[in-house]
Parts: structure tokens; sequence; C-alpha cells
């Protein structure tokens, strides 16, 4: 039996993996972060989501490539990471490198917490509410610092804080999307909204008169669409885009 600790988010989806390939020799395991390294996790980290958090920070990361290379950012930083060029080589390997070591951080942001003052929040409590690659948005409660009873307040109230955020979570607004490639076509639709009623994928092949075989490649491409690991992913994220 093995424990592992591992300390970096890569090196947790390869102990992920080494678990899955081999559970008789993991016996529990220790980990961080879940980074599991799939192409949308590395585009919203690198690309586009991430960016919508730290507005700032991204624009140091955006500054060594030209608007023109923006499009494909980790294709940009590779061509100039092994390059020959060491000035542009430096360039791009500090604003890399900034932009990981600011966003892993825990730290409060120093000017947040200037401007919150600025505005008469001198204490707060806030619950974010966000999901990887989509919106993110936050709850507050403030009060100012000769509130005395406003800590007990949150510490008693905690549960319905709790409820108020995930119905705030669960039932926000969803900007609607103008790319074709998230607009589902009418039978994946109607595959939807069998797949949610619970029927099998021989019952809706039944129920749509097609094979189960094509049941399968409408549940493939619909994941695809929606960048999603498997089909009950897909599901939910699109009745949170309001696709069906």
């Amino acid at each position: 039996m093995v424990t592992l600790s591992l300390p970096l988010s890569v090196l947790d989806a390869l102990s992920l993996a080494y678990a899955q390939k081999h559970p008789d020799r993991v016996h529990a395991l220790i980990l961080r972060g879940i980074f599991l390294c799939r192409p949308q996790e590395f585009k919203w980290f690198y690309q586009e989501g991430a960016s919508r958090l730290f507005p700032d920070y991204w624009q140091d990361y955006l500054a060594p490539i030209p608007v023109e290379e923006q499009g494909d950012l980790m294709q940009a930083f590779y061509k100039r990471l092994t390059g020959a060029d060491q000035i542009a080589q430096m360039h791009a390997a500090k604003a890399w490198s900034c932009w990981e070591g600011r966003t892993a951080t825990l730290r409060p942001n120093p000017q947040v917490v200037e401007q919150s003052a600025h505005y008469g929040i001198e204490q707060g409590f806030t619950v974010p509410m966000h999901e990887p690659g989509r919106t993110f948005g936050s709850m507050h409660l403030a009060a100012p610092l000769a509130n005395k009873a406003f800590v007990p307040s949150i510490k008693a109230h905690q549960l319905a804080i709790k409820v108020i955020s995930d119905l705030a979570h669960h039932n926000r607004p969803h900007p609607s999307t103008s790319s074709d490639s998230l607009r589902l076509t009418p039978r994946e639709n109607e595959f939807l909204r069998w797949l949610s009623m619970g029927k099998t994928y021989r019952e809706i092949g039944l129920i749509m008169n097609i094979s189960e075989r094509t049941v399968k490649f409408y549940a493939h491409q619909m994941t695809e669409k929606l960048e999603c690991v498997n089909v009950k992913q897909a599901m939910m994220k699109a009745m949170y885009l309001n696709l069906v």
C-alpha cells in the first residue's frame, strides 16, 4: 500500500491516473488541487476564463504577445520560450510565471482591501459562485467595523447564507451564446429531453426511431460541442446555458 502526497496540480492529475491504473498499489491520495490537463482546462486557464477573474494580471500576461497571435496564446508562448531570441524568451518566461504565481495565491490583494475601505466596507463576508470556464459571481455581506454583532450574526446564519447563495447560483440568468458550436440540433435537443426524463439509450432509440448507435453518436457529438467529459455533464451544462 502506498500513500501519495503531491504538491502540484499537474502531479495530482498524474497521481489520479496512476491510482486508476494500479488501484492495488494505492491506499489513499492527498491532493492539493485537481487539474486534469484536459484541453478545456488549459483553455480556461491560459486562453479565456481565468482572464475574467484576474483582468489586471491578464494584461501583464498578454504583454509579450502581439495582438495577431493572441488567438492561440499557448502556441504563441511556446514559440517564444523555445525560440532563439533570448530577450523574447525571458519576457515570455516572466509573463508566464507571473501569471501562474499571481493566480495561485490565497493572499488578499492589498488594492482590493484599500478600495473596499474607501467605500466604507471595513469588514465583510463573501460567498463565491462560479464554475470553471463560465460565469463568475459572488454574494457580499458587509458592515462598518464598529458593528460588533456582524461576525456573530454571520456565524448564526451560515445555513441561511448557504441556501441563498446556492439558489442564486443555480437560478442566475445566463447570457445567450451566439456561437454556432454551442447550438444543438433539433435531434440533439430531443435526445437531451428524453435523456433528462431518465430514458436509456435503447429506449431513446425506439422513441426517436433511430438505432442505439445513432443515439450514442448524438451523445458523443453533444458532449464534444459543450466541451464536457461525459454526457451527464453535457446535459447539466446545456441546462445551465439555456440550450434546452
